[in-house]
């Protein structure tokens, strides 16, 4: 799958899986505890900074690790992947290619998650 970019759904269920809660009682529309102490009305963007800031720590945390990101070409274009491996069992777990390095990476962190149709079943499925 090349770049299916993630659903307000996805979105949401990966960024609590980083440790952000829902907390209604802040405003009338609702808004979000941030694993550092902090609260905001929105999730963060889906970005480099923040995925390295919030979401490649989680994935060190449970005895994984980011092993490989690679960009490669061909006519079509370029494309991007990230592996995560599981240090227990080595088991790679691929992003697929996208053309954009931050879904790639988001892609895999994901499917460690347990968050995508591509993911390992809930009962393999690595909770934080």
């Amino acid at each position: 799958m090349i770049d299916q970019l993630p659903t307000q759904k996805e979105l949401t269920e990966f960024w609590e899986w980083c440790g952000f809660r829902s907390n209604a009682m802040k405003l009338s529309e609702g808004g979000w505890n941030y694993p550092n102490g902090g609260w905001d009305i929105r999730l963060p963007v889906l970005d480099l900074n923040n995925l390295f800031k919030w979401a490649v720590p989680k994935v060190r945390g449970i005895e994984l690790k980011l092993v490989n990101m690679e960009k490669t070409g061909n006519l079509s274009g370029q494309y991007c992947s990230a592996q995560v491996q599981r240090k227990d069992t080595g088991e790679l777990i691929r992003s697929g290619y996208q053309t954009d390095l931050c879904i790639a990476i988001f892609r895999a962190i994901q499917r460690v998650a347990g968050g995508s149709p591509d993911a390992p079943p809930p009962s393999e499925a690595i909770k934080p």
